[in-house]
């Protein structure tokens, strides 16, 4: 197992995504540590632009579309193990295209105007990273599960929007203080929650009963996906890479779910944390 699990420090630090890969082989880690660093790099280089993105040319988009696009194109020569891993893992180019468009959308918008926009946009940005993952934990296994693209996104659906929204009601105090809003504008009004309300929150020890409603909604709908993707774990070969590294994933997002309490007043920090310690006996007690 690549991550020490006496680090626990360490583990508090990754992203769980990493935490469920970390299970595999060492060349199967490698090849996810690749993937995801240029998924990660053209993230980061769309988060700088996302927030004052109204204020862009049509040129100035281009340009930063087309940086985006070098990043692929480079990675290939400056990272073997990211061009070793797209061969030998059998990595479709839909993920790729996928993903581009979720980071294109976030030159353009720094907020949703309803639910379906977020679900929409949720498809190249959290959907098709587990896809990617699940693609990686499966091809080249003995595991052998024939899946289909429509299959491989409707395995991770669930999981990633019930993680995506945790990750969203988690961050939301640094978020909205670095300039990003993953609230959507009709469930903001549907609460009557002005524009201004949500920096002026994030900068206070306690939410507005309002924001509370807001949040509580967003809990509900978490959970929903929360039922759906345990149920969709149960359809996995029981021992596989797969169901070992995703349960994993779910499980972790799980207890910060259940962290997530807006009338105990836990969202009073930037970010919920697991305990290193507590995360490694947790993949200690699951796997």
């Amino acid at each position: 197992m690549p991550i020490k699990l006496a680090h626990t420090s360490r583990l508090q630090e990754l992203p769980i995504l990493e935490i469920g890969a970390s299970l595999w082989d060492e060349e199967r880690y490698a090849a996810f540590k690749a993937c995801y660093g240029v998924m990660r790099a053209i993230d980061d280089i769309a988060d700088q632009h996302k927030k004052n993105c109204e204020h862009l040319t049509a040129i100035e988009r281009q340009k930063i579309i087309i940086t985006m696009q070098n990043v692929f194109t480079n990675a290939r020569q400056k990272n073997p193990v990211y061009g070793r891993a797209l061969a030998d893992y059998n990595i479709p180019g839909w993920i790729w295209t996928e993903w581009m468009q979720a980071m294109i959308y976030d030159l353009y918008h720094n907020k949703f105007a309803t639910w379906e926009d977020f679900l929409a946009y949720s498809e190249g940005a959290a959907v098709i990273p587990g896809a990617l993952f699940i693609l990686l934990a499966v091809n080249g296994t003995e595991c052998r599960l024939q899946l289909s693209s429509r299959k491989i996104l409707a395995l991770s659906r669930p999981l990633a929007l019930f993680s995506y929204i945790v990750h969203i009601l988690r961050d939301f105090r640094a978020d909205v203080k670095n300039g990003f809003n993953y609230f959507v504008d009709d469930i903001l009004q549907k609460y009557e929650i002005a524009p201004d309300c949500l920096s002026k929150a994030a900068g206070q020890p306690f939410l507005p009963v309002n924001l509370v409603a807001c949040i509580d909604e967003y809990l509900r709908r978490a959970d929903a996906y929360r039922r759906q993707a345990k149920q969709k774990l149960y359809l996995l070969p029981e021992g596989s890479v797969l169901f070992k590294s995703m349960t994993i994933v779910f499980i972790l997002y799980e207890q910060l779910f259940f962290n997530i309490n807006t009338h105990k007043n836990t969202l009073s920090k930037n970010k919920i944390l697991l305990p290193g310690s507590y995360i490694a006996q947790l993949v200690r007690d699951n796997i």
